[in-house]
């Protein structure tokens, strides 16, 4: 069921730990939407940058990035 922000919305049924049941209050349209839980955790999920290298015995290790570090006193001359 498709929402936007600021739209009113009846939780019918909780049942499903995953997908809730709601209706509009204004219009009566029902669906499905993603629970808290299910929201919380799509979140929380933050994809990996991989570019293949780092591969070791079935290990994966992440692209690091490089620090950068501001330094007033090689900067301040400028």
């Amino acid at each position: 069921m498709a929402f936007m922000k600021g739209d009113i919305l009846q939780i019918v049924n909780r049942e499903d730990p995953n997908w809730w049941q709601a209706c509009h209050v204004v219009g009566g349209a029902t669906g499905l939407i993603p629970s808290q839980f299910l929201e919380e955790k799509r979140k929380a999920f933050v994809p990996r940058d991989f570019d293949g290298s780092g591969i070791l015995c079935g290990t994966i290790a992440g692209k690091k990035k490089k620090k950068m570090m501001y330094l007033t006193a090689k900067n301040a001359g400028r």
